[in-house]
């Protein structure tokens, strides 16, 4: 449905009375709900409208001060919101088209676009009609998630675009700041009638007018205030990723990049393969991949690869067998990933190849083959992320097609008997679960010349995952705060958002298991000898750390046991 066609002004009368009554009488479910609507609908003579007229009343009605947020009544006027189920809102922005450093022969170039993008692509394509400008991304896509009933107290932002480290530094400063400033000013615009007068269309979600707000530009803060200010924001920034090549991460830039706030670090490796990295013209190594890994792990950051099946020079064979090496080397054990199979796209380097017959993808029947055993292996400690990139299929010259590869693929692997066992395959999401099925779980893994440990709560019954945290103990480290610290690299407690503060009777955040498997991390830290504990931690949560006795040093919060 295009919801920029609806005017939300219209039915507010009706919605508002609906939506009070609804509350003060208590009504629990969906069906009761529908029968409530329906029943003051026809006793007003009025007609049956989209719940978001319902979703605009509530929010009003909460600015207004006329009711509290009731996370239960909400649910019943929202769609699932799978985007939230995860735990965080996350938020997509994208750089402006900049010179790309790689010569990759399947990347498309759209000189209006980010290298790799193409302005079809539905998260590239938001960005391209906010002509790049990143307050009104953020601004328009948390204003489009409010209006359909999503929680964004917690936002993860996520910057995509072409390699973030080869953007000029000042830009990407800047780039950062309005992002994290249109958080801290989103609660103030969303009730201001002088600026939403300005932006009423926002309310068309990603079809609105490209426009800066005259008075948001002409105040210029600094940074380092704007950073302090989201601390306390009602909509906090808790993670900034970032996607770059492997040959663009030092010791310098990881210092830059935790000065921007970046909890959590993409890089393209595609392969281990130096003979498919250079036919691909790539233009890294295996070894910038192994080095810029450990380095990023010994600073606590999240790490994500992006790999690629089906490239030029490859085989099903090392396909199957690349997937095996990233988890069973030491030096790479990414705790995301993404894997995007190789397709034929226009204005490529590979384009060509393929209409000179030299080169030729996989039939869908080979790469389901090879995903399906990627799948299997991939362990408990990793999240995939995505399975294929989300293209237009009309942009595809050949490879596959399929929008919905990944639940294909999970289905026949529940079919076979072997569900998926990474992150993302057993998050609880919307499940109720019973207190006394909960277990702590350890697991141990070598990576990158430190110890690693993951720790979770989870349902042994259901098998899903609660709660999670990443516990490193790096072999050495090159930033001061870190000196003789163990590590936190990530703390995220799964199921549908509360806003920070409130509680949900049948909601899993905010109810201890974050603090819980903090405690402990700090006993396995401090058995083994630790004298301090380190986490890099979210512009948002720092406050959080703070009430667990955490202090701020440099940018990360630290705790000495």
């Amino acid at each position: 449905m295009d919801f920029s066609k609806l005017n939300l002004d219209e039915n507010q009368v009706l919605a508002r009375k609906i939506v009070l009554e609804a509350i003060n009488k208590n009504v629990r479910n969906r069906n009761e709900f529908q029968k409530f609507r329906n029943k003051i609908v026809k006793e007003s003579k009025g007609s049956i409208f989209h719940n978001l007229y319902f979703i605009k009343a509530y929010n009003d009605l909460i600015d207004e001060g006329k009711i509290i947020e009731n996370p239960e009544f909400l649910s019943l006027i929202q769609k699932r919101s799978i985007r939230t189920m995860s735990g965080v809102a996350p938020v997509t922005v994208l750089t402006k088209a900049y010179p790309c450093p790689g010569r990759c022969i399947y990347c498309p170039t759209d000189v209006r676009m980010p290298k790799s993008y193409l302005p079809s692509q539905p998260a590239a394509q938001r960005g391209f009609r906010q002509r790049f400008n990143p307050y009104t991304q953020v601004f328009v896509r948390l204003k489009a998630m409010r209006l359909t009933g999503h929680e964004i107290s917690k936002v993860e932002l996520r910057v995509i675009g072409g390699t973030f480290s080869s953007y000029p530094k000042r830009y990407q400063k800047w780039f950062i700041k309005r992002c994290i400033q249109a958080m801290n000013e989103f609660s103030q615009a969303i009730t201001s009638k002088i600026r939403t007068s300005k932006i009423k269309s926002i309310y068309g979600i990603d079809t609105v007018n490209t426009l800066i707000i005259n008075s948001n530009e002409k105040k210029s803060k600094r940074f380092e205030d704007v950073i302090k200010e989201n601390e306390k924001s009602k909509v906090k920034c808790i993670g900034i990723n970032i996607e770059t090549r492997p040959d663009y991460i030092d010791k310098n830039e990881i210092k830059r990049l935790r000065s921007l706030g970046v909890t959590k670090v993409e890089m393209g490796v595609q392969t281990v393969y130096p003979e498919v990295q250079a036919f691909t013209r790539r233009g890294h190594t295996t070894e910038q991949v192994m080095l810029a890994t450990k380095l990023l792990k010994d600073s606590g950051f999240k790490i994500g690869y992006h790999m690629m099946p089906n490239l030029p020079g490859s085989t099903p064979e090392l396909d199957k067998e690349m997937m095996r090496v990233i988890f069973k080397d030491e030096n790479y054990c990414p705790d995301y990933l993404k894997i995007y199979p190789c397709v034929v796209l226009p204005k490529t380097v590979l384009s060509q190849m393929f209409k000179k017959n030299e080169y030729k993808s996989y039939s869908d029947e080979i790469l389901q083959d090879i995903l399906l055993d990627n799948l299997k292996i991939i362990p408990e400690y990793c999240r995939v992320d995505r399975v294929a990139r989300d293209l237009p299929s009309d942009e595809i010259e050949s490879g596959f097609k399929a929008s919905n590869m990944r639940q294909i693929l999970e289905k026949k692997l529940f079919d076979l008997g072997t569900p998926p066992r990474d992150i993302r395959s057993r998050e609880i999401k919307d499940q109720i679960f019973d207190i006394k099925d909960l277990k702590l779980i350890k697991r141990e893994y070598s990576s990158n010349k430190g110890r690693e440990f993951f720790i979770s709560f989870e349902d042994s019954k259901k098998d899903k995952l609660i709660a999670l945290l990443r516990l490193r103990f790096p072999a050495n480290t090159f930033i001061k705060e870190l000196k003789n610290a163990a590590l936190i690299r990530e703390v995220h407690v799964y199921g549908k958002q509360i806003a920070v503060g409130k509680s949900g009777k049948d909601k899993k955040q905010h109810v201890g298991w974050g603090t819980k498997l903090m405690k402990e991390a700090e006993k396995i830290a401090k058995k083994e000898g630790f004298k301090k504990i380190a986490v890099i931690a979210g512009i948002g949560t720092r406050e959080w750390y703070r009430k667990l006795g955490y202090r701020l040093e440099g940018t990360y919060m630290v705790r000495y046991l």
